[in-house]
C-alpha cells in the first residue's frame, strides 16, 4: 500500500464520521445562538460517538477570562 493511502475499511469509517459531522454541524448552525466555540462542542460530541479516543482527552477551546468579560460587557451594553 502506498504511503499515505487509507485502507478501504478506514475510508468508510472516515466517510461516516464526516457525513455525521456535517449533518450535526448543519443542525447546530441553524440555531440563532450558534457560535464557533459551540461548533467545537458538536465536533467533540460526534468524535466521541465515533470512538475517537483523543476527543475525550483534549479540552475544548474556550475564551480566556478577559475575553469572556469583554464579551459579557458587550452583551450587557447591547441590551441597555
Amino acid at each position: 500500500m502506498p504511503e499515505g493511502a487509507i485502507p478501504v475499511d478506514a475510508k468508510g469509517v472516515l466517510e461516516r464520521f464526516y457525513r455525521d459531522l456535517l449533518y450535526e454541524l448543519g443542525e447546530f448552525g441553524r440555531r440563532p445562538s450558534a457560535t464557533a466555540l459551540g461548533a467545537a462542542v458538536v465536533v467533540k460530541r460526534v468524535a466521541v460517538v465515533h470512538g475517537i479516543e483523543v476527543a475525550e482527552r483534549l479540552p475544548l477551546p474556550r475564551l480566556n477570562r478577559a475575553e469572556r468579560e469583554d464579551q459579557a460587557d458587550t452583551q450587557w451594553r447591547s441590551e441597555q
